[in-house]
């Protein structure tokens, strides 16, 4: 019996071991990632409490506490309610660690982190000697008052920590919400104030600045669909250099084009103002390798849901190769460069078929 109960309690170590890293992991993942985790905390919680009720069953049989407790039913009680608090302390303690930005210092979510590993395993070391009668019943009960002291100091100090974090995290969302309903309001008026023929830049800022919310984004989408020549606006917006962004910006964002004959526009500007920039040589200001970058990247993102076997792209492509080619390199031209190679990657040339007729 006793060499069932060493192997019960050594089985018991990497169970306890396994559940305190899946119940961490629950508190660290989103999404469907935490399916995993949390069927490992079950399925050894439900492995270790099994395991820990039968060495309940083998320390009262053996009869180690009849002398303080006659009662036997009492004894059991005693030590499930000593191991569940020991699981209790242990379990709060790695949910109030487990989170990055627990509100805490350093070193008390290290010793939390140390004591959620340490205590149960060190309870179930301790019921070793207990089940083999090595430790007089006076020792054991002082070592099991010792334990659900520590316990008791760990289950309030970490239920502190992790109701502050809780409290924190909940005073974000609210100030989230409230800037939200704050930011539609402020941009649903802002966008009812606007004149009809408002510059095009007045009403796109609305949809390319991420800090508006869906609502905003969505009235500004319809206040432009009702304009009746926004593509030619938008070409316009692309000719001037300063404004260029915010229509490269928005073309990146629109869902559906406002003229069908506008890719075919869109393609042939880019291509020629590629040939602009190939035409100036290499000899660039730094701000002019700043721009040469910016517009290569936008018409790279605008030209990869526009590319089709009936609207090639591959000219405008080819002409931005070409330009990028004759300036020295700078971080934002090697970035531009491995997009536009990575945008040629996506898209390979359709291979050519050459026929010869047989002599």
């Amino acid at each position: 019996m006793n060499i069932a109960a060493d192997a019960l309690l050594v089985l018991l170590i990497p169970m306890t071991v396994i559940t305190n890293v899946a119940l961490r992991e629950t508190k660290r993942v989103h999404g469907p990632d935490i399916m995993g985790p949390a069927f490992m905390t079950v399925v050894t919680s439900v492995i270790r409490w099994i395991g820990m009720l039968i060495i309940i069953g083998l320390v009262v049989g053996g009869g180690s506490f009849d002398a303080a407790i006659p009662n036997r039913g009492l004894q059991m009680i005693l030590m499930a309610a000593i191991l569940a608090l020991v699981e209790w302390a242990a379990g709060i303690t790695v949910i109030a660690c487990a989170p990055s930005d627990a509100s805490a210092g350093p070193t008390l979510i290290a010793s939390g982190r140390f004591l959620s590993f340490a205590i149960p395993i060190l309870t179930i070391l301790w019921l070793m000697p207990v089940v083999h009668g090595f430790v007089s019943r006076a020792g054991a009960g002082a070592v099991f008052t010792v334990i659900a002291c520590i316990c008791e100091i760990m289950a309030l100090v970490f239920d502190r920590v992790h109701r502050k974090t809780t409290q924190q995290k909940n005073a974000m969302i609210r100030a989230y919400w409230q800037n939200q309903r704050k930011l539609t309001e402020q941009g649903q008026a802002e966008i009812a104030a606007l004149p009809l023929d408002c510059p095009l830049e007045a009403l796109t800022r609305y949809i390319v600045e991420p800090s508006w919310p869906a609502d905003v984004r969505g009235d500004a989408f319809v206040r432009l669909q009702a304009r009746p020549d926004i593509a030619e606006e938008l070409l316009t917006m692309l000719t001037d250099e300063q404004r260029r962004p915010a229509a490269l910006q928005y073309l990146q964002r629109l869902s559906s084009e406002p003229a069908p004959a506008f890719n075919a526009k869109l393609r042939d500007f880019s291509s020629e103002l590629a040939q602009k920039w190939k035409a100036r040589g290499p000899n660039l200001s730094d701000r002019q390798v700043s721009l040469l970058a910016a517009d290569c990247e936008g018409f790279i993102h605008v030209a990869y849901g526009r590319h089709s076997e009936t609207l090639s792209f591959f000219p405008a492509m080819d002409s931005w190769r070409e330009a990028m080619g004759t300036v020295p390199d700078s971080p934002a031209i090697i970035e531009a460069r491995k997009n536009l190679d990575h945008w040629f990657e996506l898209n390979p040339r359709p291979a050519v078929v050459v026929s010869q007729r047989s002599a």
